[in-house]
């Protein structure tokens, strides 16, 4: 089963946060995660506002280093020796994770896990 799970940046720290999304009536954007707690059956979990224009969706893929790839993260690769600046932004469009040319805007190719495993991630 796919792992759904969303990151953002803390608001009052700058911190990444990962967990649940949720979005207030009022526009606030909070990632939650769950605390511990010592009683068997209980289960909470903790808010953090997040910055909304960080909020991105993880992808199920890990880079190089098994670091995990989020939308909106900045990728960086060796492999294309043939290109100016090898670096790329992850976006979902038509059904996939793409990977975008930052100076152009354009699609490149779809991220995979044939080719996650190419990339750095430098967070966004």
């Amino acid at each position: 089963m796919r792992e759904i799970k969303f990151r953002g940046r803390d608001i009052s720290g700058g911190a990444w946060v990962t967990g649940d999304l949720n979005i207030l009536a009022d526009g606030r954007v909070y990632i939650l995660h769950p605390v511990n707690t010592q009683a068997l059956y209980s289960c909470r979990f903790a808010g953090v506002s997040v910055e909304p224009e960080s909020v991105g969706q993880f992808t199920g893929f890990k880079d190089k280093e098994g670091k995990e790839i989020f939308e909106g993260d900045i990728l960086i690769t060796d492999k294309l020796g043939d290109v100016d600046d090898p670096s790329f932004l992850v976006v979902w469009h038509d059904g996939g994770w793409a990977l975008v040319d930052p100076i152009t805007d354009k699609y490149i190719d779809f991220l995979t896990s044939y080719n996650a495993d190419n990339f750095f991630v430098m967070r966004s």
